[in-house]
């Protein structure tokens, strides 16, 4: 996440010194580049360090901070030149490098590569600089998890008396994780000593087939049928999102209302449009954890639907367009990105950063970020070629009926995963589970408080 802020940094230079619109568009490109690696990682990431009752709303809160630097640089527009806000912006990036060093790496991450000791001080201060005996359960379920991903040790999670963790049970797995660490340096150390027999071209060949054995590993995991089932889900949840219409409403704004039959002021309209999206989120961070995603979801996904069919009604009927400062389409305007904030925009980004199964994580969350900006950029390319296919009507009345099925879509297939750890969501969303989206899973800690209040109880 470091060094992917240095093109950001270096698209906003080019920006502000552009001399011709070919600069302007090379820095534009450096920045979308920056942008769409920068996806994975930072969902990955909020997905891997934050607590399950608290992750739906660290992801929000995470993508409300696009939306509210979208309304800051919107507002800088209005009062400076655009070279101005295009240095200004320059900065972000070297504050994030300077933030992001000052965090920890994913415990997860750490753990995956056999760094033990960091990783227990990373997640002491990821849980607020802890004793390491107050995330001792928290680490083990870390450790089983990655005994079971990464070496295949089928072991399970104890149930111990009064929420405490058994001592010898975490000794045991960390035992038995050593031994097989050992065994692999065993292995790296003959692997050393043989250098003396290997010339050049053996050791480059050498390389050459670790090389492979990794691709080979990473195309083995992406073929999976537990990640092709959950990869073609997200694939299907961001081709709906991107079809609502929202993102092509908000690209033309100023075509769309003049159509409409009433002009408005381009920096007001990018205000509005940014100001609805994060009021959208705002709600969305504050109900996500007693609704739930997938309610909230389904519920934006109606609203982004009627909108969109109110939009086509005032283009049937342009005596809507009153004069005024808020006339009709202007009001549905306001309420679609409120609708489209509220879920659309924020939630299947939520489940990028927790539903993928853990081998293949990464490369999974990017090729979905990768394909929902080619849907963007299909969608956004495509609107004036429908509009003079169907007229404005019938493109909103298309895009309307597209999120209705994406509704459908949602309805029958999408899981909730709010409240649950990233081994619970990976357990429960198999080839068959993933249908029964209506079964609440408990986590861990759920489960733990029920055992924890029986016992409580035969004691009494």
């Amino acid at each position: 996440m470091i060094y992917l802020n240095i093109p950001l940094f270096i698209g906003w230079i080019l920006i502000s010194t552009a001399t011709s619109v070919n600069i302007l568009m090379l820095g534009s490109f450096i920045l979308g580049f920056g942008v769409g690696f920068m996806e994975s990682p930072t969902l990955t990431y909020i997905g891997e360090i934050t607590e399950p009752n608290i992750r739906g709303i660290m992801t929000s809160c995470a993508e409300m901070t696009v939306g509210i630097g979208t309304l800051f640089a919107y507002v800088l527009g209005i009062w400076f030149d655009w070279r101005i806000v295009a240095y200004i912006c320059s900065a972000v990036p070297l504050i994030s490098i300077l933030a992001i060093s000052l965090i920890p790496e994913s415990p997860v991450w750490l753990l995956a590569h056999n760094y033990e000791e960091k990783a227990e001080k990373s997640l002491c201060w990821l849980r607020g600089w802890v004793t390491p005996d107050l995330i001792k359960k928290e680490f083990l379920d870390l450790i089983l998890y990655r005994n079971n991903k990464i070496y295949g040790m089928k072991s399970t999670r104890p149930k111990p008396e009064d929420g405490f963790i058994n001592e010898i049970t975490l000794r045991d797995e960390n035992f038995k994780h050593e031994e097989i660490t050992n065994n692999l340096s065993c292995i790296c150390d003959n692997e050393k000593d043989s250098t003396h027999y290997i010339n050049d071209s053996n050791l480059t060949n050498t390389n050459q087939i670790h090389k492979n054995l990794k691709i080979n590993t990473l195309i083995s995991d992406l073929l999976q049928p537990q990640m092709l089932n959950v990869l073609l889900l997200m694939l299907g949840f961001f081709f709906f999102n991107t079809a609502t219409g929202a993102n092509v409403a908000q690209a033309y704004t100023i075509p769309v209302f003049k159509e409409l039959g009433f002009n408005i002021n381009p920096f007001r309209a990018n205000v509005v449009t940014a100001v609805g999206v994060i009021m959208g989120q705002l709600t969305l961070m504050i109900m996500v954890s007693y609704l739930g995603k997938r309610k909230i979801v389904l519920f934006s996904s109606l609203g982004c639907a009627l909108a969109c069919y109110a939009t086509a009604i005032c283009a049937l009927y342009p005596n809507l367009s009153s004069e005024g400062d808020w006339p009709i389409p202007f009001i549905i305007y306001i309420v679609n990105n409120y609708m489209y904030g509220l879920g659309l925009s924020v939630i299947p980004w939520m489940y990028l950063s927790e539903i993928f199964p853990f081998r293949g994580r990464g490369a999974a969350t990017g090729i979905t970020a990768s394909v929902n900006y080619l849907f963007g950029f299909i969608v956004t390319k495509t609107f004036f070629g429908i509009k003079e296919t169907l007229s404005l009507a019938g493109t909103f009345i298309f895009y309307g009926s597209i999120t209705l099925l994406g509704f459908i879509y949602l309805y029958f297939l999408l899981p909730e995963t709010e409240g649950k750890t990233l081994q619970d969501i990976e357990a429960n969303t198999s080839v068959w589970k993933i249908f029964e989206h209506n079964v609440d899973y408990k986590s861990d800690t759920e489960e733990d408080k029920k055992i924890q209040a029986k016992r409580r109880t035969t004691k009494q």
